[in-house]
């Protein structure tokens, strides 16, 4: 039942060719290609040409598979990260969409080697889900990260996403114009119209930039593949894939008044969809790696509940470095990553370092200049120095042409050089002008040759000086693992690099040297890739002794784990106290939970299930402590022979399902949709209690046919057995105060613990559920319980405190529930509920109109009794580790599950069937995903059966239980649904139950 996308990445060649390899992403999931040496087919020609690579990747193993059954098979994201990259040539080699990224300080479940990819991938991936059926296609631009909602795609062929701006940025992009009283609707698109264009336009137009995030039917995908040469009989270009501009020829074609008319896409439908402030995060240039990135680590300072955590970023971004004290307070905006900065290094500001192996040199960077060292071959090195703002475009002996932020030309002369001494020619591009220097070695003196090179001022000297030569002689480091080889962090012991020389001039002219092109050609990236994993196991021992503050425990730590077994870290010693702070308990079950996966790695698995259940003790013992920081006095307020009788609906679940379980509900809050059902016209779940003179307690359970008489306190800690049939009341009565540990005065023996509270006690019990049925039977059942012995031992607890002792009754039992289910039955009617972080669960709840679940009931909403049956706890104990670790696919699925209560709620406000339909199916959908065993074979078999007939459905509970809530598309369908499933059971216990919303909730009453 997962969604199923496939992802194709327009890549340079030398990233291209080995990408699967080195970035261990397989076919069919995974897709990369260049496209063909020598050609420019722009963003149009490329996006054909990458479908048809990929398309006849796929027939190697299936060769009858036609181009349009390939398009159908899943949906696509193309996203372009080749192109020249002139703006940002740190990351030309390896394609914009592989820069490596910070984690995000506010963030959970990101991980120390991610790349833009993967930030960008949720969103688009988000869009293409939520779109309509026959969009097959979304492509993108790799330098671009979209955040936040995803907006509703209509019925279209193309939707383009845009972000509302001002004339001036429009300048320097792709608008949308869409006419005010067709918001939606493309009118036309332009390419960096003027400010005064804009400001003409805006009289009767609103006005979009284009993010580059598009969306195609299959229709269009087929009409841009001829647009681009393809013949569809042929299934290929006969004559080569043409160049077309997607976000050009394309998009002017584009709209109800086109710019640029085009017969061939007259009729196509194409809307515009904006997206919400701060959506839009360009890594464009050079400076915007610094800048967007600073600005989205400052994002939420305003939203944290304590501003003070998150103070404003310092502009410097520093990943896999080793950083020997180089950095003060005067520095910002830079960039510092894969690269070894020592404490000989004076930096100032504006600066991208990439690439730069170890290294013991005296350097000082002047403001605005970046330093870009590049693996070449098996062994040598270029090195590419540059100015932030550089746009690597026009001829190289043009004035208006910038390198170092200078006149191109400027920079030879202030060295005693000219263009023509150099062999270069002063009318090709510079781009393609072989500028930077080759080196063999890194030694000492490759530092002072790069002095020379970066210099912007006139006094740059051609031949070092005597202080200069005498340092060049001190031992350099090469490669890491000579430095891992170093003793006490010594350089390890070479000859100088005799090649540079005395004479920087002399040796710039005649080196080896590579152009900006050459480089994105011929980097090795996997010794780069190499050189960054040592850098970050050199990180790794400082993040792991710090691991008390700042975001550690906001990884994802299952992938920290194996990437730290990878690189040879030892797990760390356990941690028992709270966090520095002291205001975190959980933290050491944080800390239990990542190194048991540390020792799993390691093929400890015994140890490891030992650490995982110390974690889970922790988290148990610190909401059992919650309850315990507040005991109670039991007294009884019953009178000879009265019985108190409290009585429960069940709940539906409708959306949010897993966010209320710990401790995901206590790191991020839950957001969950239900409602309180009465079966067949009764309360299922009930609960008598009456006083006996016998001081002992009796348990009965009239469902069950048992008794149980306690008189000690011995047996009555005897709850932690799953599926005892008297467990729920013994922690019930233990919460109540007939446990010490729970009790303000607490007495000797079980015995007076009773004479105290006024005589013997009965309690008998019914759940007229099945066991397992997803009803929430067991918690309510314990609210129910709970809710009777409060009113009948005068303990004042109001709901809030009701429903949390009820929680903390499931970690009493080791079950490890969430709240959903008793806040399903104690509270009537429909609801969406939610917490906020934090051990002390407050409820917020938000009641909902009737109306519409009211008519619809048992008319074209069923429940529908399968039959099957299962038990929870292996699937929560499962989860809940994954929330520990803060699993990234698990996080994602969880926030996608809360988002859900929230728009089902808005669907049954508004009295939208199909939209709450639709929500409830995604809804069972995604708890398939986060465990596949939620709908077996048996379950999916009965809802292919009537799939054409329903607007949504889903097994109730977390856990896939025994009920089916059925939504059917009309009253017709629905009575198709009960003609096929009446005449036709999938077993002998199947079959439809009759349910209604209850008003009341928990009731309890007296004789």
């Amino acid at each position: 039942m997962a969604d199923q996308f496939q992802i194709l990445l327009s890549l340079p060649p030398c990233s291209a060719s080995d990408y699967a390899e080195r970035e261990q992403r397989p076919f069919p999931a995974w897709y990369a290609c260049s496209d063909p040496v020598g050609s420019h087919l722009d963003s149009g020609g490329g996006t054909a040409w990458l479908l048809h690579q990929a398309w006849q990747r796929q027939r190697q193993d299936a060769a009858d598979l036609s181009f349009g059954d390939w398009l159908s098979q899943s949906r696509k994201v193309l996203i372009h990260a080749g192109g020249e990259s002139r703006r940002t040539p740190a990351y030309a080699a390896s394609g914009k969409a592989l820069v490596p990224m910070p984690v995000w300080r506010w963030s959970h479940g990101q991980h120390l080697e991610q790349t833009l990819l993967e930030l960008q991938l949720p969103f688009m991936r988000g869009v293409l889900r939520d779109a309509p059926e026959d969009i097959v296609l979304a492509v993108a631009s790799g330098d671009v990260l979209l955040r936040g909602a995803i907006p509703a795609v209509p019925p279209c062929d193309v939707a383009c996403l845009g972000v509302w701006s001002t004339p001036e940025q429009a300048s320097r992009h792709g608008v949308f114009f869409c006419r005010r009283d067709e918001q939606e609707q493309l009118a036309f698109a332009l390419q960096k119209p003027s400010r005064e264009t804009v400001c003409e336009l805006v009289e009767k137009h609103n006005f979009l930039l284009d993010t580059g995030l598009w969306l195609f039917s299959r229709r269009a995908v087929m009409a841009l593949m001829r647009k681009c040469g393809w013949d569809e009989a042929q299934g290929g270009f006969p004559d080569g894939p043409r160049s077309y501009s997607l976000y050009g020829s394309w998009g002017e074609a584009m709209g109800t008044t086109p710019s640029r008319p085009d017969a061939a896409l007259a009729d196509f439908r194409c809307v515009v969809l904006p997206l919400a402030p701060g959506a839009f995060n360009h890594f464009g240039t050079s400076r915007e790696l610094v800048q967007t990135t600073v600005a989205i680590q400052n994002s939420r300072i305003e939203q944290s509940q304590n501003a003070g955590h998150f103070p404003r970023h310092p502009g410097i971004i520093t990943q896999n470095a080793v950083i020997g004290g180089a950095l003060h307070g005067d520095n910002h905006s830079i960039w510092i990553e894969n690269s070894h900065v020592p404490v000989g290094w004076q930096l100032a500001s504006d600066h991208v370092i990439t690439g730069v192996p170890v290294n013991d040199w005296q350097l000082t960077l002047p403001a605005g200049v970046c330093l870009d060292v590049v693996p070449v071959g098996d062994h040598q090195y270029c090195l590419r120095f540059y100015g932030m703002d550089d746009a690597f475009r026009g001829a190289l002996g043009d004035h208006g042409t910038r390198w170092l932020g200078q006149s191109a030309g400027q920079w030879f002369q202030d060295r005693g050089l000219s263009i023509a001494d150099c062999d270069l020619d002063p009318a090709q591009d510079i781009q393609q002008a072989a500028l930077f220097p080759m080196v063999d070695a890194i030694t000492a003196d490759t530092g002072h040759f790069l002095q020379w090179l970066c210099s912007i001022h006139g006094a740059a000297m051609s031949v070092r000086g005597a202080t200069a030569a005498a340092s060049s002689q001190r031992p350099a480091l090469n490669t890491p693992a000579e430095l891992a080889g170093a003793a006490g962090g010594e350089a390890c012991v070479r000859s100088a690099d005799a090649v540079i020389g005395a004479d920087f001039a002399a040796f710039y002219r005649c080196c080896p040297r590579l152009s900006a092109s050459d480089l994105a050609a011929q980097a090795n990236l996997k010794r780069l890739k190499a050189q960054r994993r040592f850098f970050l196991k050199a990180n790794f021992a400082p993040l792991l002794a710090s691991r008390k503050r700042g975001f550690f425990y906001q990884l994802d730590l299952q992938r920290t784990a194996k990437l730290a077994a990878g690189l040879g870290i030892a797990a760390p010693v356990a941690e028992n106290g709270a966090g520095e702070n002291g205001q975190d308990p959980l933290w050491p079950a944080r800390d239990a939970m990542f190194r048991a996966e540390m020792i799993f790695c390691q093929g400890r698995h015994d140890d490891a299930d030992r650490e995982r259940a110390r974690a889970m003790s922790i988290l148990r013992e610190a909401m059992i402590a919650q309850a315990s920081a507040a005991p109670v006095n039991p007294h009884s307020t019953l009178n000879d022979e009265q019985i108190l009788w409290a009585r429960s609906p069940v709940r539906l679940d409708l959306a949010g399902g897993w966010t209320d379980t710990p401790p995901q509900c206590l790191f991020h809050g839950g957001r969950v949709l239900n409602l309180a059902v009465e079966l067949n016209g009764q309360p299922p779940l009930q609960c008598f209690i009456r006083r006996s003179e016998t001081p002992e307690i009796v348990l009965r359970s009239i469902d069950l046919g048992g008794e149980l008489r306690l008189q000690d306190y011995a047996e009555l800690r005897q709850f932690t057995q799953v599926g005892g049939s008297f467990a729920i009341p013994k922690a019930a009565l233990a919460l109540c105060g007939f446990l010490p540990e729970f009790n303000v005065s607490p007495a000797r023996t079980l015995r007076e613990q009773l004479q105290a509270w006024g005589g013997g006690l009965e309690l008998t019990m019914l759940s007229a559920v099945p066991k397992g049925s997803g009803l929430g039977t067991s918690s309510i059942l314990a609210a129910t319980i709970l809710g009777a012995l409060n009113d009948a031992c005068g303990l004042g607890w109001q709901h809030q405190e009701l429903l949390f002792r009820t929680l903390v009754l499931e970690q009493l039992l080791t079950t490890g529930g969430g709240w959903q289910d008793q806040v399903g039955g104690v509270l009537p009617s429909i609801k969406l509920v939610e917490s906020r972080p934090g051990l002390e669960q407050r409820l917020a709840i938000n009641w909902l109109p009737e109306r519409m679940i009211a008519e619809h009931a048992n008319r074209d909403m069923m429940l529908y009794y399968t039959g099957i049956t299962r038990v929870a706890k292996g699937i929560l104990h499962t989860v809940a580790r994954r929330m520990f670790l803060n699993d990234h696919e698990q996080l994602g699925i969880l926030q996608e599950i809360g988002d859900l209560a929230t728009q089902g709620a808005q669907a049954v406000q508004i009295g939208d069937w199909q939209g709450l339909g639709k929500t409830i199916n995604r809804s069972g959908v995604l708890n398939g995903v986060l465990d596949a065993a939620t709908y077996p074979p048996a379950i999916v078999a009965i809802l292919d059966r009537i799939g054409d007939h329903l607007a949504g459905a889903k097994l109730l509970g977390a856990g896939g239980g025994g009920y089916l809530l059925l939504m059917a598309k009309s009253e017709d369908a629905a009575n198709r649904i009960r003609a096929e499933l009446n005449g036709n059971p999938p077993n002998k216990l199947a079959h439809f139950v009759h349910f209604a919303l209850s008003n009341t909730g928990m009731q309890t009453t007296r004789s």
